[in-house]
């Protein structure tokens, strides 16, 4: 009985141990994406900034030959 008692204890100390593992490997996962997440945010900025630019610059050509027709 005694035998019995420390096997079912040492199975749900093992199981326990094994949950708590695979939730510290789910939320770093989840901190990895997030990072992933903010830099593809990062570069988006970064390209809508750079096309806001080229499209000022097309727009003042654009108006620069107009004004010299």
């Amino acid at each position: 009985m005694l035998g019995g008692a420390l096997c079912f204890a040492s199975a749900i100390i093992i199981l326990v141990h094994q949950m708590q593992q695979a939730d510290r490997l789910r939320l770093r996962e989840g901190v990895l994406r997030d990072m992933e997440r903010q830099e593809r945010k990062r570069k988006n900025m970064e390209e809508l900034k750079q096309q806001i630019e080229l499209t000022r610059k097309l727009q003042e050509q654009r108006e620069n030959d107009v004004a010299s027709n």
